[in-house]
């Protein structure tokens, strides 16, 4: 029927039980509404009668102690004044916790202040758990590349409290073991991108990234992070989705060196084959006098070759093998070297270094090659320390009698060949 009643006049009643109605220390998440059950008022269990704790001077670390007591991994945040929010109204313990640390899993752990003013119901303390409402798309652990052109490579997914997230930050250790069980077990070693050029899933999760260091040997065994701060749990995107390339052994003969991707054959990406597999060499510490030791390694002895940096020949197809490589200048080969090797640093594809080899030869000097007589064959000529072809535009008779006569061959007919 009709009335002139207002919400702020409703009525309640409370019941009381004949007995105690919990565990002295117990704790518990109170509201008056259809909330979720991992927020609400805290209450805490004292002489069989649950109470609210108060809300001043309290800590973030009291959160993430009363959630973990609980049995959720964490808390979101805390919320003073939490009487009006979740519609409590009875009594509040004239005490205040403080919670010193992290590491707490109970709220018996912390201590306890006796606090006069606080006693009103809209003094009470409220928290919101982290829930992770566990998926089932996946097991937890498992790893996945998703998107990428060959079965070998894609953005890393890891599969966290039953569903899939992508992987905010990535180290080689982590990379080698992700490898490794994903079935990659004759050469674990992968290529870390982190340019997103398998692009973003955009999926919002607390989980951030694995972290696997030397003394780990299976992906189960690294340790897990969460996002946020050490008191609150926060979901959210990666700033980055990390991607992986790993590999199949077979390509090459270990030992092997090359220069790929360069305009020319004494130019490009330094490349080393390590366990059947072509892989770069990292831009850190990369010096003239390692391009030199490199270049002599192909058979290029000329002084003082051009380095380059950020992937100039691009990022290559293989893993960055070396990092922090460094040559005296009397080695024979760039093996002889000093070196990091992969999974001790991290480098990233777009850091991987580049070489401009040198030749043993003066400029205007002239050669033959590929003749079946050391009287013929293509000329080459030296310019900046670099044997080059000519071009047979305008190629003559007189031209080829100036190479022979240049070359010693003073008699007979020099014969112009296109």
């Amino acid at each position: 029927g009709n009335h002139n009643c207002g919400h702020y006049e409703d009525v309640g009643v409370r019941c009381f039980s004949t007995g105690p109605s919990c565990t002295n220390g117990d704790v518990r998440l109170w509201s008056a509404y259809n909330t979720p059950p991992n927020e609400g008022v805290i209450q805490v269990c004292i002489s069989g009668t649950w109470y609210a704790i108060c809300h001043y001077y309290y800590s973030c670390y009291i959160a993430k102690t009363v959630c973990v007591q609980l049995g959720y991994p964490g808390a979101v945040t805390l919320r003073s004044n939490a009487g009006f929010y979740y519609g409590y109204s009875y009594y509040n313990d004239n005490y205040r916790y403080n919670c010193y640390s992290s590491s707490y899993t109970s709220l018996s752990q912390c201590y306890k202040y006796y606090y006069y003013y606080c006693g009103a119901y809209n003094d009470a303390l409220g928290v919101v758990c982290y829930d992770p409402s566990a998926g089932d798309s996946c097991e937890s652990g498992e790893v996945r590349l998703v998107d990428g052109k060959t079965d070998d490579e894609g953005r890393v997914e890891y599969c966290y409290d039953g569903a899939w997230a992508p992987v905010c930050s990535l180290n080689s250790y982590t990379a080698s073991l992700m490898c490794q069980k994903l079935g990659y077990t004759q050469f674990t070693w992968g290529t870390i991108y982190d340019d997103q050029r398998f692009g973003d899933s955009n999926i919002q999760s607390n989980f951030n990234y694995v972290y696997c260091n030397s003394g780990h040997t299976d992906l189960d065994d690294c340790y897990v992070y969460n996002k946020g701060s050490g008191c609150y749990i926060s979901t959210s995107t990666c700033g980055t989705e990390y991607g992986l390339r790993c590999y199949n052994p077979g390509e090459c003969t270990d030992g092997e060196v090359r220069l790929a991707d360069g305009d020319i054959i004494q130019e490009g990406r330094p490349e080393v084959c390590i366990n059947g597999v072509w892989g770069s060499i990292c831009q850190w510490s990369w010096s003239t006098t390692d391009g030199y030791v490199f270049c002599n390694s192909l058979g290029y002895d000329g002084p003082n070759p051009w380095t380059y940096y950020y992937a100039y020949y691009g990022s290559g197809y293989g893993p960055v093998v070396w990092s922090s490589v460094h040559c005296s200048g009397w080695e024979q080969n760039i093996h002889e070297c000093s070196k990091s090797i992969y999974p001790s640093f991290t480098c990233y594809s777009s850091y991987v270094a580049g070489v401009l080899c040198k030749e043993g030869c003066e400029d205007g000097d002239v050669r033959l090659v590929g003749g079946d007589y050391t009287n013929e064959g293509t000329v080459e000529v030296c310019y900046d320390d670099l044997w080059g072809l000519v071009g047979d535009t305008g190629w003559n008779d007189g031209d080829a009698k100036v190479v022979c006569s240049q070359l010693g061959h003073a008699d007979g007919i020099a014969l112009p060949m296109h």
